[in-house]
């Protein structure tokens, strides 16, 4: 008879646990990288192909942050047109950000950003080609 209540108890101990995981990780919201993932998906091999001109000529886009400014300059004088730059925060989507610029070099001032790191997708156009560079920025 106790070997049975041991058995019952146990299965009663582990279907709570179960539910109370069901509950935990449904409250959790889950939300996707990108809303409008499918046309991001469409152009995949587009972008592709600019990273791939980017690392070509050794990503020429050279990044720092100094005194809560970002400049961007690009190697050998370089100029490059319809420059756009996307910050996205990995853990929270609320906090991503989009800047345009039109020519290079330039100077953005970063205090828009939280601190933490962030993915930082640049965009840009020289002598018409389009090009992607992808670094790693951290905001203190």
């Amino acid at each position: 008879m106790r070997f049975r209540n041991g058995i019952i108890a146990g299965m009663v101990l582990f279907m709570v646990f179960i539910l109370s995981l069901v509950v935990v990780l449904s409250s959790k919201g889950s939300e996707l990288t990108t809303e409008d993932y499918y046309l991001k998906d469409k152009n995949f091999q587009q972008n592709i192909n600019a990273r791939q001109l980017a690392m070509d000529i050794k990503n020429p886009a050279i990044v720092k942050v100094e005194n809560k400014l970002l400049s961007i300059v690009f190697k050998e004088n370089r100029v490059a047109s319809n420059v756009m730059i996307s910050f996205t925060r990995p853990n929270d989507k609320s906090l991503d950000r989009e800047v345009k610029i039109g020519t290079t070099p330039a100077t953005v001032p970063v205090k828009f950003l939280e601190k933490g790191n962030y993915d930082m997708t640049i965009t840009y156009q020289i002598d018409g080609k389009k090009y992607e560079q992808v670094e790693e920025l951290i905001v203190e």
